[in-house]
């Protein structure tokens, strides 16, 4: 799949906006997480992506 750097770019300065506006420390770690998570799926990694979401299920499980 081809990004276009702009598109990137425009990812990047939406995720600094919302870091910068965050009111919490937990609201700012969420973003973190998720521009994190972008990142690498631009970056086309899909073996973290993997091990990110069975970290997220088995979370997801526990509290269920």
């Amino acid at each position: 799949m081809n990004i276009y750097p702009e598109t990137i770019d425009w990812v990047k300065y939406i995720f600094d906006r919302l870091l910068e506006n965050a009111e919490t420390k937990d609201e700012y770690f969420i973003y973190c997480g998720l521009r994190n998570i972008i990142e690498l799926a631009f970056e086309n990694d899909n073996e973290e992506l993997e091990e990110i979401y069975k970290k997220l299920n088995k979370k997801i499980s526990k509290t269920s």
